[in-house]
């Protein structure tokens, strides 16, 4: 049963519950303070009332307050009129109007007139009820109505406001907004807290999916969060295995390789068939180029290089100077921008110049320019060759894939510098996307999130 009412849903309807029970003892709490005691409200209205009167009659019962003034003082209403204001049919209290005449020290054979009656446009609350004067005993939401006959057929009329509206506090209207804005602010709080480790554990995934290096996440939250937590750390941990022995594997067959290569290369230099000589050769120089590419691809993300601030225009100008030193056809536009990237340098120059090479072995050259946009710098390496089909613009990012027919058969390569490429990338929170260019060519872009700008150029 407990276990039922921690999960995310029985920790909402709780919090919910909570917080109605939070409103119904501040409205209740609310509600005593102003009706516990409608008797003080009444005798509050009613000296009101008598001191108006006191001053009206001081001044010969003319009145000369505008109407600012008699709204400061609570007054409502203050007229004279030629009959008294109450009508004969209104509920009238005798006692009141008793009392009210010794308060504003009136004669006691002079007709005063009291009686209750809700203000105009005002709903009467739902806690009225009758006192055995014949009195509604709710005087913060009733009007105290005094009609004082002053001289015959001259009648002095005075109504009090209701205790609300002498006070700052509204509730009649606030009332109804109160349970909204109660459950808002608890559903909010609810929402950030149940969310806050989900929120963590997709931070946490983009991370695994970057570099699979897995940053356990601490149990908290209710028990069904805390089983997705618990699940996710596992998975996490297991794949983080997983990938470390597939990249020592492929580490330890990479360096074993590399004795038997330069044992075969002497004895290779031994024949003397130099047309065999010349195969085995170009067979040796194969393995050897995809077993640095199989050990640059295990060495990603753990080639002991630490994360650093790198000016993507000063790498990329020089990589393509270095390029064109020795003879590649390889040509720099010179951008405006400094984008700053948060990086291994070393392997972005491998992926750049994987794109790069790729360029000029199936293009006969490369165009690279820089893209600098607001949070993203890209890499533009464009060449002039025939293109790859659209269906296979994914699969060329596979290992070991080779599309030798649809760009040039005469051409080379191990099929593993695009996927080296893509997965220096995406360890660094980018990606590498492919077009073909009309009426011929093809783009790569590189593109890689940005730190901040180191400046413009002239």
């Amino acid at each position: 049963m407990l276990r039922h009412i921690n999960t995310l849903a029985g920790r909402m309807v709780l919090y919910l519950v909570a917080a109605l029970l939070v409103f119904m003892v501040f409205g209740m709490t609310v509600v005593h303070s102003q009706l516990v005691a409608p008797r003080d409200v009444l005798k509050n209205q009613m000296q009101l009332a008598a001191d108006t009167i006191i001053d009206q009659q001081a001044k010969g019962w003319e009145n000369d307050l505008s109407t600012d003034e008699l709204s400061d003082r609570g007054i409502l209403r203050l007229t004279r009129t030629s009959t008294s204001a109450i009508s004969e049919d209104a509920l009238r209290s005798t006692s009141v109007a008793e009392e009210l005449k010794q308060l504003a020290g009136l004669s006691p054979t002079q007709n005063v007139f009291v009686a209750y009656g809700p203000r105009a446009g005002l709903l009467r609350s739902i806690f009225d009820y009758i006192d055995a004067d014949g009195i509604a005993k709710t005087g913060v939401l009733e009007v105290l109505n005094v009609s004082v006959e002053t001289a015959p057929g001259e009648w002095l009329n005075v109504s009090v406001a209701p205790a609300w509206h002498r006070s700052a506090f509204d509730f009649p209207f606030f009332m109804p907004l109160l349970p909204i804005v109660i459950v808002g602010v608890v559903g909010a709080i609810i929402a950030q807290r149940a969310t806050r480790p989900l929120n963590e554990m997709a931070k946490a995934s983009m991370r695994l999916a970057d570099d699979y290096v897995h940053e356990p996440i601490p149990l908290r939250g209710p028990v069904d969060v805390q089983d997705a937590l618990r699940a996710y750390n596992d998975m996490g941990k297991r794949l983080e295995a997983t990938v470390t022995r597939q990249r020592e594997l492929l580490s330890a067959i990479g360096h074993d390789l590399r004795t038997p290569i330069t044992s075969l290369r002497l004895r290779t230099e031994m024949l003397s068939d130099p047309a065999e000589k010349g195969r085995i050769t170009r067979a040796l120089d194969e393995l050897e180029t995809m077993t640095e590419a199989a050990l640059s691809l295990a060495s990603i993300g753990h080639s002991g290089e630490s994360p650093s601030l790198i000016d993507m225009s000063s790498l990329v100008e020089s990589l393509c100077e270095d390029l064109d030193s020795i003879g590649m056809p390889v040509h720099f536009s010179q951008t405006f921008g400094h984008p700053i990237v948060l990086g291994r340098a070393g392997e972005l120059v491998r992926a750049t110049r994987n794109l790069i090479e790729n360029a000029v072995r199936y293009g006969g050259c490369a165009k690279v320019s820089l893209q600098n946009q607001a949070n993203t710098c890209s890499i533009l390496i464009e060449d002039e060759g025939p293109g790859i089909d659209p269906s296979q613009h994914e699969l060329v990012f596979h290992p070991l894939v080779r599309l030798e027919s649809s760009r040039n058969k005469d051409t080379g390569g191990h099929g593993l510098g695009l996927h080296i490429a893509k997965s220096i990338a995406m360890s660094h929170g980018g990606e590498i996307t492919l077009e073909n260019l009309q009426p011929k060519g093809f783009l790569a872009r590189l593109s890689l999130p940005v730190t901040h700008q180191a400046g413009m150029l002239a």
